[in-house]
């Protein structure tokens, strides 16, 4: 075999499945030679090449910006691949090539890669990997360059860092039957305030400063003789510890508190936070921020967070956190807005004489609520999941929850989630009903997938439990995924719902499609055009399969561990993703400060070279998912 496309096919073992006289070919056009330090093999602005380069022995530094003021974004070095955006689009290039370190390259024509593409799935893969790495450092670069924020590190810092990245490990624990005087010297000797008494690593109750002094200096026990399960607070607050600093802070501050105890899934105890190490890591704005959360007893109170919030999360935008990070973060605070509007208007239902629920019941959010992708237009996708229960209870129980989730819809709008157009809320009977009603509703979607069906399942196959009973939304999640994962029938109307949409982007020349008149001419809807796309693929996939994560990243992740995607394809995917979503907030935020109602929409043409490469081939990831999916439920039907 020649020796030029040896060398190709070691640095690049997925072009090995390439027929042979597809091999002969590519080995037939390859040109070898040499190249200089100083050589730049191509420069930003310029138009198509005629080659993709392969580094054989030369090295070269990938810079952006004009000549005068080039940064170095990545280095390339021997069996990397250089200059392969031209097989996808006719624009000049993003990026610069310059040549680093003398050596051998390999010229490969760009038409004979176009065609090996076109025809052979593995190529794909080849630079669909690529393009994945490629993306993730020019995105690096671009954020490297955002303004940075004028709030400060305190201001923003409970709303960055998880509890895990501060909370004290290894905890300091005792024994319930520990005596008093040792637990003391213990604590004392560990320089702690506090222990967590444990039983099988499980938190019994907590012993601190405090509980020493009241419960047995003042009251004169005897701590020779005390067990410390005496005097321990029970039970003790707990936290898991992937939650964000915010919310510890709210819980002490709203319990009175100034201790947690961090435990993992199975109520383990792994690590302890106080509220001294948050005071130090927070400001006045922040504190004042998650009281108006945690401790809110008026809807007013609440709007002022949500207005708040989003002030926060525009700054941790701008000072360079992943937009998808952000999206999470804000999700996780609307959960918490959404949850104490919803207490709320039971409090007003008890002091008003109408008691507390009648029956058990749990609370849903729907949507990109239940995805945790929210943006800053993000309006109100809600349900509840009843208790099942005896026909003659059925008006009682019905007048109560029409009384309540009216006021639910009602008071999330004032706080600042719109209605939903759709009436999906759970004011609206179709989403609030017992589960056997659910599970009855969901077998006659399935048996009947119109387009009503398809499109009031997608948006309930993501739901997730924020408040209540979440033993029967787990029941739900199960009977969904055992039920749909061969019924193939709603699965192909889903899939023929979601290939209705096409990527906005030209066969030949990937150009952008924008909209050709009214207010939004020569723009694209962001969301529409693209993050949907990648949303309804991930879900068919994960019904397809039996994945139960709800998060578009988690079901891609999952897919793959379940060998249903290609890893190096995922890659790309996700990075596309993240990238739409960056898109997506910074045009949010933008129109934020100008004072303008935040929208779908982004400008294409007023982007920057490498915004647009990014923006093309982020879509692009978009039609790469459309067709794994294709091919899956081409599988199905031979």
């Amino acid at each position: 075999m020649d020796t030029n496309l040896n060398l190709l096919l070691e640095s690049l073992p997925m072009l090995k499945d390439l027929p042979p006289d597809a091999l002969e070919e590519l080995g037939g056009n390859i040109e070898r030679r040499k190249s200089y330090y100083g050589e730049y093999l191509f420069r930003e602005g310029e138009g198509p090449l005629p080659w993709v380069y392969f580094l054989v022995s030369a090295n070269c530094e990938i810079l952006v910006g004009p000549p005068d003021d080039e940064k170095v974004v990545y280095i390339s070095g021997p069996g990397q691949l250089i200059g392969w955006l031209t097989v996808f689009t006719t624009d000049p290039f993003p990026v610069s090539a310059h040549i680093i370190e003398s050596g051998d390259i390999l010229q490969i024509p760009t038409q004979i890669v176009k065609k090996l593409m076109e025809e052979h799935s593995s190529v794909g893969a080849v630079f669909a990997s690529t393009m994945a790495r490629r993306m993730q450092d020019l995105f690096r670069e671009i954020r490297s360059e955002v303004k940075k924020s004028s709030m400060s590190r305190a201001e923003t810092f409970p709303f960055r860092k998880r509890v895990s990245e501060v909370m004290v490990r290894p905890p300091l624990t005792l024994d319930p039957d520990d005596l008093v005087r040792s637990a003391a010297e213990k604590i004392s000797k560990a320089g702690r305030s506090s222990a967590i008494v444990c039983k099988d690593d499980l938190p019994q109750g907590i012993v601190t400063e405090k509980d020493l002094v009241k419960r047995v200096l003042i009251t004169g026990k005897d701590p020779q003789t005390t067990p410390v399960k005496d005097i321990m607070t029970s039970p003790v607050y707990t936290l898991q510890p992937d939650s964000y600093l915010y919310t510890a802070l709210g819980i002490m501050r709203l319990k009175h508190i100034r201790h947690l105890a961090i435990v993992d899934d199975n109520n383990r105890l792994v690590g302890t936070i106080s509220m001294r190490t948050l005071m130090d890591m927070s400001s006045s704005k922040t504190l004042e921020l998650v009281e108006h959360i945690a401790g809110a007893e008026s809807l007013a109170s609440l709007k002022k967070a949500r207005q708040q919030s989003i002030a926060v999360f525009s700054h941790l935008l701008e000072s360079g956190m992943p937009a998808g990070e952000v999206s999470k973060l804000l999700s996780t605070l609307n959960r918490d807005i959404h949850r104490r509007v919803l207490e709320i208007c039971i409090e007003d239902l008890v002091k008003e004489g109408k008691g507390k629920p009648p029956i058990s019941f749990c609370f849903i959010l729907m949507g990109s609520h239940g995805r945790g992708e929210n943006h800053l237009n993000t309006d109100q996708d809600h349900g509840m999941i009843l208790a099942d229960h005896d026909l003659d209870q059925r008006d009682a129980i019905n007048e109560y929850f029409v009384e309540l989730t009216t006021r639910l819809s009602n008071d999330l709008d004032e706080v600042g989630f719109t209605l939903c157009k759709g009436n999906v809320m759970s004011s609206n009977p179709v989403w609030r009903k017992p589960i056997s009603e659910w599970k009855a509703q969901i077998r006659v979607w399935l048996a009947n997938p119109d387009s009503n069906a398809v499109r009031y399942s997608t948006l309930f196959y993501d739901f997730l439990p924020i408040w209540g009973d979440r033993s029967m939304a787990r029941d739900l999640r199960q009977y969904i995924t055992d039920a749909i994962q061969k019924n193939y029938t709603m699965l192909n109307s889903l899939f023929d719902e979601a290939s209705r949409h096409k990527v906005p982007l030209t066969t030949f020349l990937k150009s952008f499609i924008t909209e050709k008149s009214g207010p939004h001419k020569g723009q694209m809807d962001i969301k529409r055009s693209g993050l949907l796309f990648v949303v309804e693929c991930a879900r068919i996939l994960a019904l397809r399969y039996g994945v139960t994560e709800t998060g578009t990243i988690e079901r891609i992740q999952a897919l793959v561990e379940k060998k249903e995607i290609p890893e190096d394809q995922a890659d790309f995917i996700i990075t596309s993703y993240k990238t739409l979503f960056h898109f997506l907030l910074t045009a949010q935020m933008e129109k934020l400060r100008n004072d303008e109602t935040p929208n779908n929409y982004i400008s294409p043409s007023e982007l920057p070279i490498q915004e647009r490469y990014m923006l093309r081939h982020a879509l692009e990831a978009a039609g790469i998912l459309q067709g794994i999916v294709r091919v899956t439920f081409g599988d199905i039907y031979t």
